[in-house]
């Protein structure tokens, strides 16, 4: 199987670009204007300028009932993706009279999840659109009390949130749920596709599209426009005179989307569209403010080569990234045993793992995001997505055995221009 001429040749855009937020381009509501100005958002990035007028040109088509295209976008980490489809889908949903589960977004990990929910509640204020989660960091039955109404069942379901953001595990649970329905779903976000896609979560999608094919309504009866005019069934006319049915927009992002020509097929993509941001040669793109710098030194002395760096150097608002979660466990207690007999340092560290609990983890990670812990040790548990903030330096403790993994990991500095 062959690449796809449109994963051939894609849209290119220049990573360096900006553009006001009040440009035409993105017809932004004053509403969505006001928010952004809040969040001290003046100008939108290479990603986002690229992304945002394809979608509301997308949104003028769907309310003619022309078949729109599924979008797949490739950019940097920390470029600002997850405003490219939150803005659109706020503009386009905002004006919606009846809650319906409209817009689902699905990444891989609940602390992703959690941090992409917090952006939607942010520029869904002043609205009337309902955001839910859906991460199993709660009973199945309490997810389900918030996100649907549990009775009476309904045809096309009775959900009280018109956007929902999950995991795919999570999603699958509540395929089940009475009253939750795809029936009405008009947006399909993939973030983090590479991942969606790889062997771990096989599963879940020919499910998810089992369920969406089940609940789109049917489709009029074939007949030939040579004989539309002599058919006799009163409802057959009808049936052709009537609008098509509106059709899920899929959008897939991802730092390092896959080329696989298979697995793509999997997703039963419409007439797709690839947008890229440039980033010069090569296969993985950096953020242009990134600076790298590597030091050598025998395995034994990879300890003392960190603590040099914490103490000589006062590196400071970093994270630490390990191979394994014992890896990073044995580094923390190590560095929080120096630290300990050094308090002069001043460096205070934390381990952050998928061992410790939601609420755990929630805490290290708004203390780090204060100030209040210097150094964060892991895993690759937040390689991928997470805003952790001000981030000052990213720290391969062990070397990642794969480029995109690295490109991931140090995607957590000079994020968004920083």
């Amino acid at each position: 199987m062959g690449i796809p001429h449109w994963l051939a040749h894609p849209t290119t855009i220049d990573r360096d670009l900006t553009v006001a937020a009040t440009d035409d381009r993105f017809a932004l509501s004053p509403h969505t204007l006001a928010r952004c100005t809040q969040e001290g958002i003046t100008d939108l990035f290479a990603v986002q300028a690229a992304v945002i007028p394809v979608l509301r040109a997308a949104h003028a088509l769907s309310r003619l009932r022309q078949h729109v295209r599924d979008l797949c976008v490739s950019a940097p980490t920390g470029s600002g993706k997850t405003l490219a489809y939150v803005l659109p889908i706020v503009e386009k949903l905002r004006q919606r009279l009846v809650v319906r589960l409209r817009a689902l977004v699905v990444l891989p990990t609940r602390d992703l999840a959690m941090q992409v929910k917090e952006c939607f509640d942010r520029f869904c204020l002043g609205t009337d659109l309902r955001v839910g989660l859906a991460t199993g960091d709660v009973s199945l039955a309490r997810e389900q009390a918030m996100l649907v109404e549990t009775a009476p069942v309904r045809v096309g379901g009775a959900s009280k949130v018109d956007i929902l953001v999950c995991t795919p595990g999570r999603l699958v649970d509540h395929l089940a749920t009475p009253n939750f329905s795809l029936q009405h779903l008009e947006f399909w976000v993939m973030d983090e596709a590479d991942r969606l896609l790889g062997d771990a979560y096989h599963e879940w999608l020919p499910r998810v599209q089992a369920a969406v094919e089940t609940a789109r309504p049917a489709e009029p009866s074939a007949v030939p426009v040579h004989d539309a005019c002599t058919v006799r069934d009163p409802l057959i006319k009808l049936q052709l005179l009537a609008r098509p049915a509106p059709r899920i927009q899929k959008l897939l992002f991802s730092a390092t989307l896959t080329q696989d020509p298979a697995k793509l097929a999997r997703l039963q993509l419409t007439c797709p569209l690839y947008i890229a941001i440039a980033h010069g040669p090569g296969t993985f793109s950096f953020p242009a403010t990134l600076r790298e710098h590597y030091a050598t030194c025998e395995p034994r002395d990879k300890p003392l080569m960190l603590l040099y760096m914490l103490w000589q150097r006062r590196v400071a608002g970093a994270v630490c990234f390990a191979k394994s979660l014992e890896a990073a466990h044995r580094l923390a207690q190590i560095v929080q045993a120096w630290a300990a007999q050094v308090p002069d340092a001043n460096i205070t560290v934390a381990e952050y793992s998928s061992d410790l609990q939601a609420a755990e983890r929630s805490r290290i990670m708004h203390m780090f995001r204060r100030g209040q812990i210097t150094l964060l040790i892991c895993s690759d548990l937040i390689a991928r997505g997470l805003d952790v903030g001000h981030v000052e330096a990213v720290i391969n403790y062990d070397v990642p055995t794969h480029m995109s993994q690295y490109t991931h990991r140090v995607g957590r500095t000079a994020r968004a221009g920083r």
